[in-house]
């Protein structure tokens, strides 16, 4: 059989990226090690394309659930609701979810994963009646967030990581977040009515990942240059960012990952201002230039990853200064114009992984 010309780890690993009901079924019949891959497969991760897709393999022992965006109704969460060995569900996308079908979630007592973003009908009574469960993950983004919606989540005493990016929370909302004590990584995305005061609770938290896409200024990061715990911080897309922003995170000495794209009041002097972080990770799509490079080239060492994709001002000059990167191993540079094919074959030496888009 065909199978054979690879190991059965390999086509686990296959198996792993196809998530069509109807595809896994067709390959189970092929043999017998399909079958039994397969098997393992639906155990453990299912995405549904049709919502009554789920009466099929609610007897299932499925550990993932990926329901989003396909007309969830309450028959359809009801049935989940029997699928005692979930431990993630996805069901974002649909805004017929009301608080009684999330009620029927309340026994599924192994979830650790609950992403609902875009249920906008579900009211702080749907999410009290899951508040027990011991969720890790929350995902309420658009989900028209009030501060009695958090008055709930606040209860979730084991959450670690909590989206709730696109809702109208008002400043106190983050010191409703001051007793998820085991909260790692806090995703506020879009959340516009959040002033940098109110950043001041997050100091109190042992945050390790911060998103603020789109709504950070240099006077939100002066209160984020006091959480000392932070190791990754996203501000993409924020043109309120410049030098004077840069300088108030020189304390954070444990940050490693860096997302700036976009934040194009940047200089290659603000770069020099905190060039004595332990980054391993920049991100600067769209706005960096030969000098923001010749900065980075000669001052950070330990960069592994670096994605510049869309830059327009970086050229062949500072491509050429990626040999000074002895650790680096990826290299983003879609849609940088004028680096051309032979500044691409210059770093191809020193590069693991090229993307590169002409």
């Amino acid at each position: 059989m065909f199978e054979k010309c690879l190991p059965a780890e390999i086509w686990h690993h296959v198996v792993n990226f196809i998530f069509n009901v109807d595809d896994l079924k067709s390959m189970s019949l092929v043999s017998t090690l399909f079958n039994n891959l397969v098997n393992r497969k639906m155990w453990r991760r299912i995405k549904l394309r049709i919502s009554h897709g789920i009466h099929t393999i609610k007897d299932l022992p499925v550990q993932e659930l990926d329901m989003s965006n396909v007309g969830c109704s309450g028959s359809h969460l009801s049935a989940v609701a029997t699928m005692n060995a979930l431990r993630s569900l996805n069901i974002s996308g649909n805004e017929e979810i009301t608080d009684i079908e999330v009620s029927y979630l309340a026994n599924l007592t192994k979830l650790k994963v609950l992403i609902m973003s875009g249920c906008k009908n579900v009211t702080p009574v749907g999410l009290c009646t899951i508040a027990h469960l011991p969720l890790e993950e929350l995902n309420v983004s658009n989900c028209r967030l009030n501060e009695n919606h958090l008055e709930i989540i606040k209860k979730m005493k084991f959450l670690r990581t909590l989206v709730m990016n696109f809702n109208r929370v008002r400043d106190t909302s983050m010191s409703y977040l001051l007793s998820l004590n085991q909260l790692q990584s806090l995703s506020i995305s879009g959340c516009r009515n959040i002033n940098p005061s109110s950043l001041a609770s997050l100091e109190k938290i042992p945050l390790s990942e911060l998103h603020m896409d789109n709504v950070c200024s240099d006077l939100h990061l002066s209160f984020i240059g006091k959480c000392k715990s932070l190791k990754k911080l996203n501000i993409h897309g924020n043109n309120k960012v410049s030098d004077v922003g840069l300088a108030h995170i020189t304390g954070l000495s444990k940050l490693t990952i860096l997302d700036v794209g976009y934040c194009e009041n940047i200089t290659s002097a603000g770069l020099y201002s905190i060039h004595d972080l332990p980054l391993q990770e920049l991100y600067m799509s769209n706005f960096c230039s030969d000098l923001h490079l010749t900065v980075i080239c000669h001052f950070y060492k330990s960069m592994r990853k670096l994605d510049i994709c869309y830059s327009w001002n970086v050229t062949d000059s500072g491509i050429a200064l990626m040999s000074q990167l002895p650790k680096l191993i990826y290299l983003n540079i879609k849609g940088c114009s004028f680096v051309s094919v032979a500044g691409r074959a210059s770093v191809n030496n020193h590069v693991v992984e090229l993307e590169v888009e002409i």
